[in-house]
């Protein structure tokens, strides 16, 4: 069994402060694109994970390995063991949600394999234990994302009909756990912010800040420029995803994303576009 494991991109992100658990309250909307890892699935005599493409650890620090050990608990003694052959596309510290896309992936793929017939509402159960991102793989499409990015509501996806995405890819990756305390120096406790309601017509795109962009720019001037000429080329926002590095545009476009593309010669691109409900 061959399984894509889809990038996301983080539209708008709102940093609403820390809690008492460490983690951080956000707001955002997460959108799966069509830009993928896969996950080959071969019977064996016991599991074992292999990886080509960009490198990937796949020791016990994996998160695919790290599923594959939760879901064994799970599954009758009996059941068949599995090869799986990780193809690495999405790169690691982008900000694309990669890992979180493959844990959930392995998910899914096991419930199916072993028959464990795990409702939607288990496997975001068992999705949340590995990582705060992980329960949006489970359904994907497009999705307001609250509390630690785990309280999930479908949203009305029709804003993103036509758009095209260009992911431009930084030759460096950003430390999600750098950008938080970067992010927590410029932090109110718990602020307020309104609902992110640009997605009605037409679409206030000037809503949908991302509070990481704000703090890590100045390190990463690059950020700025990307974001800059993507603009210019034609994009109706721009902006980095998640914590970064990634930057991307959206356009209503094809020729401007494309040309777009062709200006970052010195950079890797990708034009994808959105997966929607």
């Amino acid at each position: 069994m061959i399984v894509k494991s889809n990038a996301k991109i983080n539209l708008g992100l709102n940093i609403l402060g820390q809690r008492s658990d460490g983690y951080h309250n956000l707001q955002s909307i997460f959108i799966e694109v069509d830009f993928a890892d896969t996950l080959t699935f071969t019977p064996s005599d016991q599991f074992k994970l292999i990886s080509s493409g960009i490198d990937v650890p796949t020791d016990d620090s994996n998160i695919i390995t790290q599923v594959y050990c939760k879901m064994k608990t799970i599954a009758p003694s009996s059941h068949q063991n599995y090869h799986i052959h990780l193809h690495k596309n999405i790169p690691i510290g982008a900000g694309l949600g990669g890992g979180s896309s493959n844990a959930a992936s392995t998910i899914k793929t096991l419930n199916s394999l072993w028959d464990l017939t795990l409702s939607t509402k288990e496997l975001k159960k068992i999705a949340v234990e590995l990582g705060a991102d992980v329960p949006f793989f489970i359904d994907g499409k497009v999705q307001l994302a609250e509390g630690i990015g785990d309280i999930l509501t479908l949203i009305d996806s029709s804003f993103l009909k036509d758009k095209y995405i260009l992911l431009v890819f930084p030759k460096f990756s950003v430390s999600t756990a750098w950008a938080y305390e970067k992010v927590k120096k410029v932090l109110t406790p718990l602020k307020e912010v309104p609902k992110l309601v640009g997605c009605t017509s037409p679409v206030k795109w000037q809503l949908f800040e991302n509070d990481f962009e704000l703090v890590i720019r100045s390190t990463y001037p690059e950020i700025e420029n990307i974001k800059t000429l993507l603009l210019q080329q034609g994009a109706l926002f721009g902006s980095l995803s998640g914590s970064g590095s990634t930057l991307f545009g959206i356009f209503d476009n094809l020729e401007f994303a494309q040309k777009a593309s062709s200006n970052f010669t010195h950079l890797q691109t990708h034009l994808t576009s959105p997966i929607l409900s």
